[in-house]
């Protein structure tokens, strides 16, 4: 007998196939539609689905599940509480999770692969597609959902679906296909997350890795987590100082393994400017004793324009020993070129790591940030000069309730550069906000960003955004 007929008589036997039958194409169920700018502002609502395999029983409670969605615990660190701290309370997420329910499937890999089209079978020999298990939880969980209590803006969809199942990817580690590539059409946003990590790595629900892919598909974020040869060669970018570098993973490389993914790092300065989470206070000359609050409780940003892109422009945070930065190895006023990081010690030694060739997974000794990267930081670093432009930014003093700088242009073309590059954001058309008025050397502002016009691939960075595609904008 040969190959082929011994494979079909298997399959025969097994039921998943039958004679005469053949493989239908299989009709999608979206046409992908990118989200409005503010894809992630106001309140949103979300339904949890647990979907328990019967061949692999659940491990984790609802009631755990619940604190890492919802929880508002001082130590639950939850997906809710995160996206309130990163934007400054715009953005909330409030939603319910249903018990476990069984699935009417065992979690099986030839199961998996025949619900998929012949052509995407060997796409999913690791584990079941999220079209497969999100249809599978909606098959056995959909008598108990009215998808207008999860409905912000009355279109009659669900804003965020999420579906935690019990399996586990046969695969060292998951990509964004195992979470977001189906998008349900009772629901605006699907993802799926294993209950217990992400393929075979950690043991937690995966928030993180979530976060991260999220800034890629809405905002348009690159991966910072190394130029070059990459991380797998010791250039490790911002490291874990933000969620789009290696801070995806938790804040420290010591981190145990179990915890890959669940306790992520903040969103970088120039991020939240792009999401529109940014409380932003712009300066355009110098100004003496410019303080700022800690981000975790006031998204607070100074911004100093030097061009017409934002890689070239300096953002300031200050960011204290608290909420979700209250892991990482050093705290004080994180200063940015755009979405690279200055090192107040001046080593760079984020991109001189050891050349292991292979993917430096937590817990290990490299330098993903240490307490000398924050001004002033242990070394107490308290200035900066460009070496390009001249520009200083100088008497850094931290306080445990605010840092305090001064910034010091060079000479006045320099200013009128930096004026000139940002200027042009202050023109709206829209009815529902007010410009901004000049008040002297500074002024505050939330900047929104641009309609999304594509994926950032994993790997590559975003695309460039001009200043003048912002518009500067108030409540």
């Amino acid at each position: 007998m040969t190959t082929i007929r011994l494979f079909k008589v298997m399959m025969l036997s097994l039921g998943l196939i039958t004679l005469g039958s053949s493989v239908a194409p299989v009709r999608a169920d979206y046409e992908v539609q990118y989200p409005t700018k503010d894809a992630w502002m106001g309140h949103h609502r979300a339904l949890v689905i647990l979907l328990e395999w019967p061949n692999r029983p659940h491990q984790v409670s609802q009631a755990e599940v619940e604190k890492t969605f919802f929880g508002m615990g001082e130590n639950d660190h939850s997906l809710r509480q995160y996206l309130l701290e990163n934007s400054g309370g715009k953005f909330d997420i409030t939603g319910t999770v249903l018990p476990w329910t069984k699935a009417k499937h065992n979690w099986g890999r030839l199961w998996c692969m025949f619900q998929e089209k012949l052509a995407d079978m060997s796409d999913h020999m690791s584990g079941c597609s999220p079209k497969t298990i999100v249809r599978e939880a909606w098959a056995v969980a959909k008598d108990q959902i009215r998808i207008s209590d999860y409905d912000s803006d009355g279109d009659g969809k669900i804003d965020h679906l999420f579906v935690v199942h019990s399996g586990k990817l046969w695969k060292p580690r998951g990509t964004p296909d195992d979470v977001f590539d189906y998008r349900f059409k009772q629901a605006q946003e699907t993802e799926v997350f294993q209950s217990q990590g992400i393929g075979r790595i950690g043991t937690m629900i995966p928030i993180g890795f979530f976060l991260h892919e999220s800034g890629h598909n809405l905002f348009g974020l690159g991966d910072y987590y190394g130029s070059g040869p990459g991380y797998e060669h010791g250039h490790y970018g911002i490291g874990m100082w933000g969620i789009m570098g290696l801070g995806a993973w938790g804040t420290s490389s010591s981190m145990p393994a179990s915890e890959l993914f669940r306790y992520p790092a903040p969103y970088e300065a120039a991020s939240k400017i792009r999401i529109g989470w940014a409380r932003a206070q712009v300066f355009t000359q110098s100004m003496r004793h410019v303080r700022l609050r800690p981000v975790e409780e006031s998204a607070e940003v100074a911004v100093i324009p030097l061009g017409h892109y934002q890689s070239s422009s300096y953002f300031l945070e200050y960011r204290a020993n608290r909420g979700f930065s209250r892991n990482q190895l050093g705290n004080g006023l994180l200063l940015w070129q755009g979405w690279d990081l200055i090192q107040a010690d001046g080593r760079d030694d984020l991109n001189h790591g050891r050349n292991l060739k292979h993917r430096p997974l937590p817990p290990n000794k490299e330098n993903f940030g240490d307490s000398s990267d924050p001004f002033p930081g242990s070394l107490n670093v308290t200035s900066y000069r460009d070496p390009k432009s001249g520009l200083v930014i100088e008497h850094i003093v931290q306080t445990p309730e605010y840092v305090d700088f001064d910034i010091t242009f060079p000479n006045a073309a320099l200013e009128t550069e930096s004026a000139a590059a940002i200027r042009p954001a202050l023109k709206t058309e829209s009815k529902s906000f007010l410009p901004v008025a000049l008040n002297g050397h500074a002024w505050d502002f939330d900047l929104y960003p641009p309609r999304p016009h594509g994926l950032a691939p994993e790997g590559k960075t975003g695309s460039e955004q001009p200043w003048t595609k912002f518009e500067g904008l108030v409540r």
